[in-house]
């Protein structure tokens, strides 16, 4: 709502965060409500269209997410004209595939992905970043 509402903010990479934010409500719109009645059911059954809605909704989520990220960084690149150095979540994501792991730690990293970022990418992207900063603590300081 901040890069929304103050003009000073209408830059390309305050754009590309407040994109990035959409993009997680829309992930976690898609994967939480069904997650949450199949944590209170006793059935675990969806629907064929219900599935097909939600893996449509995951992997465009997905898909938006992870362009929005390498726009992101390309706009970095331009910016600082050197190599952004982004990826030690990868890699770590990539370890985790190839070492053999119970069916249930596997369960739990690949619902990590949708459970994790769209919380934290807000805070990591959003107070790392002077300018949000100040402008969220001078909204804070006028109410």
């Amino acid at each position: 709502m901040i890069v929304i509402v103050d003009k000073k903010l209408h830059e390309p990479m305050y754009i590309f965060l407040s994109n990035l934010c959409i993009n997680g409500l829309y992930g976690t719109a898609g994967f939480y409500p069904k997650f949450l009645m199949d944590l209170l059911s006793t059935t675990h059954v969806i629907s064929y269209a219900g599935c097909l809605l939600q893996a449509f909704v995951m992997y465009s989520f997905a898909c938006c997410e992870l362009s929005i990220l390498a726009v992101m960084a390309y706009d970095r690149y331009l910016a600082i004209c050197r190599p952004l150095h982004y990826s030690s979540v990868m890699t770590k994501r990539r370890l985790s595939q190839l070492i053999y792991l119970p069916q249930s730690i596997q369960n739990f990293i690949a619902i990590e992905f949708l459970l994790i970022p769209p919380v934290m990418n807000p805070l990591i992207y959003g107070f790392k970043l002077t300018k949000i900063r100040t402008r969220i603590s001078a909204y804070l300081r006028q109410v």
